[in-house]
């Protein structure tokens, strides 16, 4: 796979309205896949300022309707309830055939029904931080649009990833949802863990462990891989556990519950 858009490849002159975590490692990605990122949106001075002057961006504005004539790529970073708003104005201002995208995992599509049949996704399946850039050619990306949009912006795409998937709005909501419980479900259980640490060693004594049950589970898939005593019916060792518990009721509940569920997929 080559890094530099194909000759082919009409001119790309981006717009990113929106300035958190993932716009600061999609910019540096488009930039890097060969876009011109021409402007930056956002009600953020402060983060129009640090981002215009890291990635020389030209042209900042704080309201969508202040859109750049010349644009014919809008990547949407905002929140899924301010997609429907901020299509219809910026359709309202942009130039005929510009196109508008979106990168959630849970909107689907019809979120910018005013670009029509210009309007596409591109979900990329990471979790993102403002401490460090994201590497779009490590991460799988999903896109949907028309079968027109698919094929003029397909360079794109794989100029920014090694793994882009098409996938309709259903299917990229089901797989949000495997990633809110394969991500943010499982840091709840990383952090409940170290809440009921004794105070030495410190949560790091979990790394190796953690590691090797990621290895694993990717080598042979999560349904071969279950350990622990809900697995082996062990319930003297659960009501020992239950009984730590005892105290948080909540976690005692999860704790039971997952165990449970454990149990009866042996």
């Amino acid at each position: 796979m080559t890094n530099e858009l194909q000759p082919s490849f009409p001119p790309v002159r981006v717009a990113v309205l929106g300035a958190g975590r993932l716009a600061w490692s999609l910019i540096p990605n488009l930039l890097r896949a060969g876009a011109e990122l021409r402007q930056l949106i956002s009600r953020d001075e402060m983060r129009l300022r640090e981002y215009a002057a890291q990635y020389a961006i030209p042209f900042t504005a704080t309201q969508p309707e202040a859109i750049l004539p010349e644009i014919n790529l809008i990547f949407l970073t905002v929140s899924d309830s301010a997609l429907g708003d901020m299509a219809l104005r910026l359709k309202a201002h942009a130039t005929p055939g510009c196109v508008c995208l979106h990168s959630s995992g849970s909107a689907p599509l019809s979120a910018l029904a005013p670009f029509g049949g210009d309007a596409g996704v591109c979900y990329p399946l990471q979790m993102f931080t403002r401490d460090a850039v994201g590497d779009f050619l490590e991460i799988p990306l999903f896109v949907e649009g028309s079968e027109a949009f698919l094929h003029t912006w397909k360079p794109l795409f794989h100029a920014l990833s090694g793994q882009v998937h098409a996938m309709n709005s259903e299917e990229r909501l089901r797989l949000h949802m495997g990633a809110v419980m394969s991500n943010n479900f499982t840091n709840l259980l990383y952090r409940l863990a170290a809440e009921n640490l004794p105070q030495s060693p410190g949560f790091e004594v979990y790394e190796a462990l953690v590691r090797e049950h990621i290895r694993k589970v990717f080598a042979y898939q999560p349904g071969n891989t279950q350990t622990g005593p809900a697995v082996r019916g062990d319930l003297s060792v659960i009501r020992k556990h239950l009984e730590l518990l005892s105290g948080q009721p909540d976690v005692q509940q999860l704790y039971e519950l997952m165990s449970d569920m454990i149990y009866k997929r042996r």
